[in-house]
């Protein structure tokens, strides 16, 4: 609910009069379609509308309704096109914010955080009623992303304290963070972003379900913090991490590889011997069924003889040879 009452404030929704006349009524049936996340179909009806002379007497507010619409729909070009084409001279307070917002997803999109955040940077939600400042879950979302290229990560997580639990912006945010401080070599910011983002209070069933995209960065995080922890010498945590993956998913070899290559830091070659095993079964070739392939005689060298262990060497050999 608050991420669609923001979306009205930067998405040009104006209020109406109680006798709405056509041009409102095609307005009205176009954002309709935008809600319903149909933006091909909210990009026609714009369009439609536009050959048929009906933009209404706002047209900056529809110029502006179309531009976001095909950038929506990953039209990218029309996007800038239609932007470009607006008069700035007519645009009140608030259809300049509008226009910066666009004007700042597209640079987001190119990666061009500069350009990004002069835009935002014109962008001021004044408070309420209640005296509550008001917050737009993507502006914060991209200012979050502008801190984190200008490496200011502690003003990136003040900016995504502002994001709810279910809203996927926080995902790719906090596991952008967490990238980010393990590069600079921060493991326990990165942790704390890792550990943030595996928390995170998300539905997976129902109607309510957090995307498919939120439910794979929380699962990856958890892996992420496993290698994390285990630069930190901490291998009880990552062992508890590991531990609790799922037995299925696209992270299971590697999160495997990861139990097993620990397991060996620890000296229990049985388990990894175990885990080693039942990766290089496996009849597809990855980087971590590979990685199996020279693990498992490694571990059956300190568990039986050199010769068996000689002998899956060789085994490994040739499998590398007849892939």
């Amino acid at each position: 609910m608050k991420n669609f009452i923001c979306e009205l404030i930067l998405s040009c929704v104006v209020a109406a009069p109680v006798g709405k006349p056509v041009d409102e009524l095609t307005y009205g049936t176009m954002l309709y379609s935008y809600y319903q996340q149909e933006y091909q179909q909210a990009l026609l009806e714009t369009m439609v509308a536009e050959a048929q002379g009906r933009r209404g007497e706002d047209t900056v507010r529809f110029d502006l309704a179309k531009g976001s619409f095909a950038f929506s729909d990953r039209m990218y070009e029309t996007a800038r096109k239609t932007f470009e084409s607006v008069d700035q001279a007519e645009l009140t307070e608030l259809d300049q914010m509008r226009l910066a917002f666009h004007l700042a997803r597209e640079y987001h999109r190119r990666g061009e955080y500069a350009g990004m955040e002069g835009q935002l940077d014109r962008i001021s939600l004044k408070s309420n009623w209640l005296g509550r400042s008001r917050v737009h879950p993507e502006v914060e979302f991209m200012r979050s992303e502008a801190a984190v290229a200008a490496g200011n990560y502690a003003e990136a997580e003040s900016y995504l304290d502002a994001l709810d639990d279910d809203d996927p912006l926080l995902a790719y945010g906090l596991y952008n963070l967490g990238v980010a401080y393990r590069e600079a070599e921060n493991l326990e910011g990165s942790r704390r972003a890792f550990e943030r983002l595996a928390n995170l209070k998300i539905r997976t069933k129902g109607k309510k379900a957090a995307s498919a995209e939120t439910q794979d960065l929380v699962q990856r995080a958890k892996l992420a913090l496993s290698f994390v922890a285990r630069e930190q010498r901490d291998t009880t945590d990552a062992t508890k991490v590991l531990g609790g993956l799922p037995g299925e998913g696209r992270y299971r070899d590697v999160a495997l590889a990861s139990y097993g290559g620990l397991a060996m830091e620890q000296g229990d070659y049985e388990l990894a011997a175990r885990i080693w095993l039942t990766l290089q079964n496996q009849d597809y070739w990855t980087s971590s069924t590979a990685q199996a392939r020279l693990a498992f005689p490694m571990s059956l060298e300190q568990l039986a003889s050199r010769e068996m262990a000689l002998a899956q060497y060789r085994k490994a050999e040739q499998s590398f040879e007849a892939r």
